[in-house]
């Protein structure tokens, strides 16, 4: 048995973790009759890949369920509120928190309809996988040439996804993405395995580092940046997909 599989074993009776329910405030256009088999994938996706112990995964693990209804709320679930209006210029979704600091998760499936018509379930996945690794975006990792890099666990990655059970949901990187081991003999930095290098921005793909002499600067592919309105979000200051930043920053390329 490999130490995956071993690992799968042994988590297969971890509890829940954190509670998350899928609401449709109405207006959407989305067909709730979809919404069960996105909340089961995205259940496993948190249960049995991303709440694996480091290196292997994060540790934290999720239920999430599709809602009745916007009044289909438990006290102790996060929502995921899926919205008919952006209250960000262009965001498709992104993690934020409550008054209460209780960690919130926007979707705006109008706008995936025009930007990223395949992108709901990926769109969800993304900010549930970044919201149980940095529920108030107030994490950073230190590189060992100094830079705070944002916690973003989705960002660097977020153009390639894979399937399970038939729904697409968001890769991620994994902890020695951003913490470094000695050895990566076994080890992935993300969970596709295509990341090479720690820290590396993948096509399509961008991250944040912060230095208290220059504040925030975001990294991107050389050859293929964003999508342009995912680099606009992030000119104005915004996270993409994810929260806020209050600072816009410029672009570096790698």
């Amino acid at each position: 048995m490999s130490m995956l599989e071993f690992l799968h074993s042994i988590m297969s009776t971890h509890a829940p973790g954190v509670k998350m329910v899928i609401a449709d405030f109405g207006g959407t256009g989305v067909d709730t009759a979809k919404l069960p088999a996105i909340a089961a994938a995205l259940t496993k996706q948190a249960q049995q890949h991303f709440a694996l112990p480091p290196p292997y995964g994060y540790g934290i693990s999720a239920t999430i369920r599709a809602g009745s209804g916007p009044h289909d709320v438990q006290p102790d679930e996060w929502v995921i509120g899926l919205l008919s209006k952006a209250d960000q210029p262009d965001a498709l979704g992104y993690h934020d928190e409550t008054p209460n600091g209780k960690p919130l998760i926007k979707v705006f499936p109008l706008l995936l309809d025009a930007q990223d018509p395949d992108g709901l379930s990926v769109t969800i996945s993304h900010e549930v996988c970044e919201a149980l690794a940095d529920p108030n975006g107030a994490r950073a990792a230190q590189s060992r040439d100094g830079k705070f890099w944002a916690y973003e666990v989705c960002d660097a990655v977020e153009a390639t996804s894979y399937l399970i059970d038939g729904i697409k949901v968001s890769n991620f990187v994994l902890p020695p993405y951003f913490e470094p081991v000695k050895k990566l003999t076994g080890l992935k930095l993300d969970w596709m395995g295509l990341c090479k290098h720690p820290l590396e921005i993948l096509p399509g793909g961008y991250g944040q580092w912060f230095d208290p002499s220059k504040g925030w600067t975001m990294v991107q592919h050389a050859e293929r940046a964003p999508q342009k309105y995912r680099a606009e979000l992030i000119r104005l200051g915004l996270k993409g997909r994810t929260g806020r930043r209050q600072e816009a920053f410029p672009i570096e390329k790698r």
